[in-house]
């Protein structure tokens, strides 16, 4: 990192550190998944907090592939860029994405993760749905499996048709507010190794299994989150 990001990276660490004083988290690492060294994180997408709480339960700086059009707004373009570490990925633009994903694999060279929501929007529920490919094809271009997070309990925010739910910065910031102290849970599962990595990169049936595969977990993990965890002892466990 140098020392032009170091310190555009100061408002996202101090506003995270601010927010984590009020969040009540807990990871449990079902997989014995986290450590260091580069990963891919897989989450279910509920609200447009989802990488503020990620990351901060996680306790480790990811960098999130998001929808372009996030970007559109200054706001919307600061919030993404500075607040949650986001990179813009454009649907239906293949060539546009060339230098996003580029830069994604080159910060997995360097050790660091990338989030990923493959469901590609907010989604209350999980349900049997078409995932996005990014995931998987940075898996397979990179060799690096990825990490399964089930993300349990978090305040679902604004619906989408009223004044704030309608605008994505909004129904973000409305999200933050409304997880205050609640207690939320980060379900961690078994790691995702790509069959054939490198070569099969552009392999339609290398990305459908592995996309299987994330759906499979992440339905896994919900219905663990679903038993009811938080405040139990459980096997790599921590609070937050």
């Amino acid at each position: 990192m140098n020392i032009l990001d170091r310190i555009l990276h100061v408002p996202k660490q101090i506003f995270l550190g601010f927010y984590g004083l009020f969040l009540r988290v807990r990871v449990f690492d079902h997989g014995k998944s986290l450590g260091a060294g580069p990963a891919i994180f897989v989450f279910n997408h509920t609200t447009g907090s989802d990488p503020i709480v990620a990351q901060i339960a996680l306790r480790r700086r990811i960098f999130f592939m998001a929808d372009g059009r996030h970007f559109s707004t200054a706001f919307g373009n600061f919030f993404m860029t500075r607040i949650t570490d986001s990179i813009p990925v454009f649907k239906e633009k293949g060539a546009r994405n060339i230098p996003s994903f580029k830069g994604m694999l080159e910060l997995l060279r360097k050790g660091q993760a990338i989030g990923v929501f493959p469901e590609g929007e907010l989604r209350k529920r999980l349900s049997t749905i078409e995932l996005a490919d990014g995931a998987a094809y940075l898996s397979l271009r990179s060799g690096i499996p990825l990490t399964p997070v089930y993300i349990h309990n978090i305040a679902p925010g604004p619906h989408p048709d009223s004044l704030l739910g309608r605008s994505d910065s909004w129904e973000a910031l409305a999200s933050i507010v409304a997880n205050v102290f609640r207690k939320i849970e980060l379900h961690v599962g078994d790691p995702i190794f790509p069959d054939h990595p490198h070569p099969s990169a552009r392999d339609r049936r290398a990305i459908e299994l592995i996309n299987k595969k994330i759906l499979s977990e992440l339905d896994r993990l919900s219905e663990i989150a679903r038993q009811g965890s938080f405040g139990r002892t459980n096997d790599g466990d921590r609070g937050s």
